[in-house]
């Protein structure tokens, strides 16, 4: 369809939408509080939601289609794994028939934080334990944690703390 249509960009950021998305969820902030809830987290109570509206301005912010087949692709086939563009053109871009690469995470050398929520549908906690197992006898970890949060909580949850705490301590290292 993208390419039939030349539509290549999924809802790309305009500034008219994000200001509707944002008078919308002033207005009906319940419709909002389900909206992340549904797409993002176990539970947007511990959300402020009036941030919420500034959040859904941006959520989600335009990309690429592929991005999305992307995702679906490594949903479906529980492989971390580069785009599959099918057996004959995978051959042409990674120089392999059959399925594309996994990514290579034992490559990852330089210190690194995890940081997951307990709460978050999007980047579990599975997600995150599966990366850490994966990484942690090559990078170095230097902080791991979930915290009790949901995906967008961490940009706009009621109690913040844990930035100032743990992030900004590590930025300071």
């Amino acid at each position: 369809m993208a390419k039939l249509f030349h539509v290549y960009n999924i809802i790309p950021p305009l500034w008219l939408e994000e200001e509707a998305a944002a008078t919308f969820c002033g207005i009906f902030g319940f419709i909002c509080r389900e909206i992340i809830g549904i797409f993002a987290d176990m539970d947007p109570r511990v959300d402020n939601l009036d941030r919420g509206k500034v959040y859904l301005s941006d959520f989600p912010s335009g990309s690429g289609y592929r991005n999305f087949i992307h995702y679906a692709q490594i949903m479906n086939s529980g492989r971390f794994a580069r785009y599959d563009y099918g057996n004959r053109k995978n051959k042409d871009h990674y120089g392999q028939k059959g399925d594309p690469p996994l990514y290579d995470l034992n490559a990852i050398k330089v210190p690194t934080a995890l940081i997951g929520g307990q709460l978050d549908k999007l980047g579990d906690v599975q997600d995150v334990d599966w990366l850490y197992d994966t990484i942690k006898d090559t990078a170095p970890v230097v902080f791991y944690h979930q915290y009790y949060l949901g995906h967008a909580s961490f940009a706009i949850a009621k109690d913040m703390s844990w930035f100032e705490v743990d992030v900004v301590y590590l930025l300071n290292q």
